[in-house]
């Protein structure tokens, strides 16, 4: 119940959560420490980017802009059938969230960290080694020429070559797994990490790297497999489904006890613990 020693940690879009809420003006002074599981401060669009989405959606809809308070009218169906519209187009990776909307946010946070709204907050941050991996697992895809083109312009041919080329052997559909595990979740991470580190010395990074043995490894150290980690619950139900039957129980004691010694102190080392330093 200390109000001065308050923690908020997420994973994935609960990550994303935390990171906006660094650079949110309103919630100044309500946490000293922040944990981000895959996910950083970058997810969020501009108040045109925004509204030009919501018009896209709308459209999809069947509805005019006039019209926005009928959307909570229709049957979940039509919401639906909307929404994957929406997710089918190239640039519609996380579509919805966050806006910068010159109030709540009067900026973009990692912007916001840059120039210091998080100053007194001691920062975890880190990612999975295979994020995506989760995502494309039922469903390998090949880079999509439209999402390359999209991300990277005339360089597309270029990073699937220096992916490759670092990646000897590996089918074409890991090398999109890795480009897009970077893209969405470990660069942001890490431009946090750096913006933050210009104004606290307590930032920590990590990199969970322990692959899963099911689905004939396929998942890799996929998004989402930490969480039973950082718990300790493996005897929840389903963790045997993306965990197998031995998971390591002291990789989970450690990583555990790492993010209690975290919220506790701002400071992740543990006796148990190899010495971990700070970024």
């Amino acid at each position: 119940g200390d109000p001065n020693a308050v923690t908020v940690f997420g994973e994935s879009a609960g990550a994303m959560s935390v990171g906006t809420l660094l650079g949110m003006p309103s919630a100044k002074g309500l946490f000293q420490r922040a944990i981000l599981q895959s996910g950083a401060a970058s997810s969020v669009r501009s108040r045109e980017a925004a509204m030009k989405i919501t018009r896209e959606y709308l459209d999809a809809l069947g509805l005019q802009e006039n019209e926005v308070v009928k959307v909570t009218q229709l049957p979940l169906a039509n919401l639906m059938a909307a929404q994957e519209r929406m997710l089918s187009q190239p640039h519609a990776r996380l579509p919805f969230g966050p806006v910068v909307d010159g109030s709540t946010l009067p900026r973009p946070p990692i912007e916001a960290i840059a120039a210091g709204s998080a100053a007194d907050i001691a920062v975890l941050v880190g990612t999975n080694h295979d994020e995506m991996r989760l995502f494309n697992a039922a469903n390998p895809t090949e880079p999509d020429e439209r999402v390359l083109k999209y991300l990277f312009g005339d360089e597309a041919g270029r990073v699937i070559a220096t992916y490759s080329a670092n990646r000897p052997g590996a089918p074409l559909t890991d090398i999109w797994s890795s480009i897009q595990t970077d893209q969405v979740f470990r660069i942001p991470a890490i431009q946090l990490a750096e913006e933050q580190l210009k104004h606290n010395e307590q930032v920590w990074m990590y990199r969970f790297d322990w692959p899963s043995p099911v689905f004939g490894g396929r998942l890799g150290a996929a998004h989402a497999l930490e969480l039973a980690f950082v718990w300790n619950n493996f005897d929840k139900a389903g963790m045997k489904l993306l965990l197998g039957d031995a998971p390591p129980q002291e990789l989970a004691e450690r990583m555990h006890a790492a993010w209690i010694a975290f919220a506790r102190s701002g400071n992740p080392n543990t006796p148990e613990l190899p010495a971990w330093p700070a970024y």
